[in-house]
C-alpha cells in the first residue's frame, strides 16, 4: 500500500529558509503558497479571534466561483499550492468540496484548516477521496480538555471533534492522504502535565502530527515573525472578495496590496508598488511602520511560515 506524507512540508521549509534581505534580492517567480479565504463567516465564537468576537469591520461574504477560478488558473500554471484558511470556516462555503476537487484535478495541492464542527460522515467520504480530497487537513482545538476548549471556543465540541478525527483517520485506512494534523494552544499555567499527556495519548493515535502552542489574541498580541517574516516573500493571502493582502494576520484590510479583480496575482507579485514597499521596509528592519507587524503573528511554538495556527492557519512551520 502506498504511503504518503505531508506534501506541504517541502513548501514550508523553502518558506522558512533564508533572510528577508536575501529573499528581497532573489524572490521566487510566484508565491509558493496562496492562502485562500473562502469566507470570513464562522460557526464558532472563539474568544481569541476577531471573527468570533465580531470585531471585523469589512463585509462578510463567500468567495465567488469566478474569483476562485482566477486564483486556481494562476496557481496551476505556476505550480503553487493553496490553503483554505484565513478568517472563516472553509466548510461553511457551499462549494468548498467542489473547489477542492477542481484544484486537485489540475494538480494543485490543497490544505484545509477547520474547526471540524461541520464535518459529518458524508464529508469524511469526500475528504478521504484519494484523487479529489484535500492533500492535508488541520483540526484546530483550544486547550487539552473539554473545559478549556469550551472556555475559548464557546461550545461542547471537544469530544465530538476527537470522534470526528478518529472516524476520518479510520476511513483513510493505510493511505496517508489526507495528511491529518491537530493543533491546539493554551495559556501558561492553564494545563497540567497529566492533562497534556492524556491529550497526546488520545490525539497521536488519530493524527499524523499534533502541534502545541501559546494562545494569544489574533491581531492584537505581538508578532513573532518580525525578525524574518516569510509572508511577503513566499506567500500571498487573498480574501473572499479578491482583495490581496500582504499580512496573514490582516483581518480588516489594513495592508491591501492589490485585488485579483483588477490585476493578476503574478502582476501584483512582480510589479505591485505597495507590496514592494513593504518588502523593502521589512528587509530594512522598519517593521514598526506597520501596526500588524508589532500587533500579531499568533502561532505555535517556533513557527515561521506554519501549518499550525489554531483557529486560523495563517503563517507556516515544519
Amino acid at each position: 500500500m502506498k504511503i504518503e506524507t505531508n506534501r506541504f512540508l517541502g513548501i514550508y521549509r523553502k518558506c522558512n529558509t533564508g533572510t528577508m534581505v536575501e529573499k528581497l534580492a532573489h524572490p521566487p517567480d510566484f508565491p509558493r503558497l496562496i492562502d485562500v479565504e473562502l469566507t470570513n463567516e464562522c460557526n464558532l465564537h472563539c474568544a481569541m479571534c476577531p471573527t468570533g468576537q465580531g470585531i471585523v469591520k469589512r463585509p462578510k461574504g463567500f468567495m465567488p466561483a469566478k474569483i476562485f477560478g482566477m486564483i486556481l488558473k494562476e496557481a496551476a500554471y505556476y505550480g503553487a499550492a493553496i490553503r483554505f484558511v484565513r478568517w472563516g470556516e472553509p466548510f461553511l462555503h457551499p462549494q468548498c468540496f467542489a473547489f477542492c476537487k477542481l484544484a486537485r484535478s489540475v494538480g494543485v495541492q490543497v490544505w484545509i484548516n477547520t474547526n471540524g464542527a461541520l464535518i459529518d460522515d458524508e464529508a469524511i467520504k469526500q475528504i478521504v477521496h484519494l484523487r479529489y480530497g484535500p492533500t492535508a487537513i488541520k483540526f484546530s482545538f483550544q486547550g487539552v480538555t473539554a473545559g478549556q476548549y469550551k472556555k475559548w471556543r464557546g461550545g461542547d465540541n471537544f469530544e465530538r471533534l476527537l470522534a470526528t478525527i478518529g472516524k476520518l483517520h479510520k476511513a483513510r485506512g493505510n493511505f496517508k492522504t489526507p495528511f491529518i494534523q491537530i493543533g491546539t494552544t493554551f495559556v501558561n499555567g492553564e494545563i497540567t502535565d497529566v492533562q497534556l499527556a492524556e491529550f497526546k495519548r488520545r490525539t497521536e493515535k488519530i493524527a499524523d502530527k499534533v502541534q502545541f502552542g501559546k494562545t494569544e489574541k489574533l491581531g492584537i498580541d505581538p508578532c513573532g515573525l518580525v525578525s524574518n517574516c516569510p509572508e511577503i516573500y513566499d506567500k500571498m493571502s487573498i480574501n473572499w472578495d479578491g482583495a490581496i493582502v500582504a499580512c496573514c494576520s490582516d483581518y480588516d484590510n489594513q495592508m491591501v496590496v492589490g485585488n485579483i479583480n483588477d490585476r493578476s496575482i503574478k502582476n501584483t507579485w512582480d510589479f505591485g508598488a505597495e507590496l514592494r514597499e513593504i518588502r523593502e521596509n521589512l528587509a530594512s528592519g522598519l517593521w514598526k511602520n506597520y501596526r500588524l507587524c508589532g500587533g500579531n503573528c499568533y502561532d505555535a511554538g517556533d513557527s515561521k511560515t506554519d501549518e499550525s495556527r489554531s483557529g486560523q492557519v495563517l503563517c507556516t512551520t515544519e
